[in-house]
């Protein structure tokens, strides 16, 4: 009984590090990075736990979420595969390019007028009570349109039309987001605002 226990620990001892226990970083296809202390694919899920907790995977993603797994000792395993059936997909290297450009957005896209001005939209629409509710979604919806320009420094040095799309997109996002945000403020502040005044009257 003894030896069979013995056997059992050094497989696991053996096993453990081969199945993803080294430590490191969850590369996600939104630009996102998550730590992970371990991580492990199984069927169309990753399970993963969280830098600092014990090896016991406590999270769950869908693996097609995932570009890629990378290890602090430099190894990375790619998750993303692309379709080759149509080759409609795009390439490996153009995702990679793709999530650089979301990363920059993320690092450098900072444009605190979409916030203020989703704010002075949202107070101007609650003068229309109920009705004014649509206002600032469609204001923030219009202002989506618009494809926030890269940045010089980055467009001059990198050519890749992927990472461009992804830093848009991010940005984009990151512009909606902020609008819609300081819509619903601003709207709940006038409105907060007119009850008061016809609740004094």
């Amino acid at each position: 009984m003894l030896r069979s226990l013995l056997i059992i620990l050094l497989a696991k001892m053996i096993i453990m590090p081969l199945s993803g226990s080294a430590q490191g970083t969850i590369i996600l296809l939104n630009g996102k990075e998550k730590r992970f202390e371990a991580a492990e694919v199984k069927g169309e899920y990753l399970h993963y736990s969280v830098e600092g907790d014990t090896l016991d995977f406590k999270k769950i993603i869908d693996r097609y979420n995932v570009f890629s797994l990378k290890y602090d000792n430099g190894v990375e395993d790619v998750l993303y595969k692309p379709d080759t059936t149509y080759g409609e997909d795009p390439s490996v290297e153009e995702v990679r390019d793709f999530i650089k450009g979301e990363q920059y957005a993320m690092a450098v896209y900072r444009k605190p007028m979409n916030f203020i001005g989703g704010v002075g939209v949202g107070l101007a629409s609650s003068a229309a009570g109920f009705y004014g509710i649509p206002i600032p979604l469609v204001y923030s919806t219009v202002l989506g349109r618009f494809n926030p320009k890269v940045p010089a420094s980055a467009d001059g040095n990198v050519q890749s039309e992927s990472f461009k799309i992804g830093y848009q997109k991010k940005a984009r996002n990151m512009k909606i987001k902020n609008s819609l945000l300081g819509g619903a403020l601003g709207f709940a502040v006038g409105i907060t605002a007119l009850v008061v005044i016809f609740a004094n009257e």
